[in-house]
């Protein structure tokens, strides 16, 4: 059992505070905090993936470690009090494995997909909001998961069929059972399999594999398709797609993507390293494009193919969020305006140790919470969360 401390921690000569933020929100240990989840187990490492508030005021964090007994990481979560005070955990990595990056929420529960470490078959974890183990659902025979979202009731995933060598589309209901299927060719050839599998077992770059639905139109998903990682829009009728933004092979693609309205949209790109924020872009979803073409405003201060999270907080006015982490070891919020594309406010986040981004939510008092990565000694991964005030908040968006 894994046991976490919130105190003054002295390891390799690295003073670690893992407590509350003392300032003029000391009367209520909610507005403000900074925590580190320990483990005793020294040499245990974590992968923190998403984080939702729950309706206690607390929050649910997923996650993954690796163990000995698979290639794959193992799914992980954590519950907290409001405080972000550790509640309890649940240690799936026995049982389940490559846990998807998004916490879903369907009908006021929560879900999240995994993957059987046997049969390699996605499965549909439910999270209960206190914290307790949840049921565990098979989602009718899809395997390899890369990438999910969310249509109204329904779950869009994104899989990989490795002997057939194709990119699957699937939409599904809370029952895990598929009510559409489409298949889309990656072409012949094994080039692109290393990637992807390395992707799985994170001995490789992480790809941004992305699923979703354009609000009354068409699906979309950021994965490989004709030897390429591209962003594809398809109706999950016809067998060919009706729109493709073509990246360059595992090299450059979108790295995030939000639709805004019609045919614009907040993007991320990354391009042989570099990185490109777009708060504000058109795309033809019914037509063939490059990234290339897309690209501006560099943003040279994130780390080399940035994973960089993305969404639409409602402030005074509707702000586009990216998050991502930089060359110096910080979080990095930006805040823009989703009318203009302008840039209406920065925040860092990280300071000692080199820290992470892994997710971001709003809060119900109008705060932030920012989950991360931190390093013990600089080696072991922890998970780290930042909880942000209002009046902080309101600073980065306005």
């Amino acid at each position: 059992m894994i046991r976490f401390t919130f105190l003054f921690s002295l390891l390799a000569g690295t003073m670690i505070w893992t407590g509350c933020d003392f300032s003029e929100n000391e009367a209520d240990p909610t507005s403000s905090f900074t925590r580190i989840y320990d483990d005793n187990r020294f040499e245990a490492s974590y992968e923190p993936l998403d984080i939702v508030q729950t309706p206690d005021g607390g929050f649910l964090i997923a996650g993954s470690r690796k163990t000995d007994l698979s290639d794959f990481p193992g799914l992980y979560l954590v519950k907290t009090d409001a405080a972000g005070n550790f509640v309890q955990e649940i240690d799936y990595s026995a049982s389940l494995v490559h846990p998807l990056d998004e916490i879903l929420r369907i009908n006021n529960n929560y879900y999240l997909i995994a993957m059987d470490p046997v049969s390699l078959q996605a499965v549909l974890v439910s999270l209960d909001p206190s914290g307790e183990a949840g049921s565990i659902t098979p989602m009718g025979g899809i395997i390899y998961p890369l990438g999910a979202g969310q249509d109204g009731n329904n779950i869009i995933l994104q899989s990989f069929n490795l002997d057939d060598k194709q990119t699957v589309m699937s939409v599904h209901g809370v029952n895990g059972q598929p009510s559409l299927v489409k298949t889309f060719s990656i072409g012949p050839g094994s080039d692109y399999v290393t990637p992807i599998l390395e992707h799985f077992t994170e001995t490789g770059k992480k790809l941004p594999f992305k699923a979703g639905k354009l609000p009354g139109g068409l699906y979309y998903f950021n994965g490989f398709y004709n030897y390429t990682f591209s962003l594809v829009f398809t109706n999950l009728q016809e067998d060919e797609p009706q729109g493709v933004t073509q990246g360059q092979h595992d090299d450059g693609g979108i790295s995030a993507i939000q639709p805004i309205q019609g045919q614009n949209f907040a993007l991320a790109s990354f391009n042989y390293g570099n990185n490109f924020i777009m708060p504000r872009k058109t795309l033809n979803t019914g037509g063939i494009s490059s990234t290339v073409d897309l690209v501006e405003n560099p943003f040279p201060e994130l780390v080399q193919d940035a994973p960089i999270e993305l969404k639409v907080i409602q402030g005074q006015a509707p702000r586009i969020v990216y998050g991502s982490h930089t060359r110096n070891g910080q979080i990095v919020l930006y805040s823009f305006s989703e009318s203009e594309g302008t840039l209406t406010g920065t925040r860092y986040l990280g300071y000692s140790n080199k820290s992470e981004l892994a997710g971001f939510t709003s809060t119900e008092d109008g705060g932030m919470a920012v989950l991360g990565k931190t390093y013990i000694s600089g080696r072991f991964g922890r998970m780290i969360l930042y909880k942000l005030t209002a009046e902080e908040t309101n600073d980065l968006l306005n």
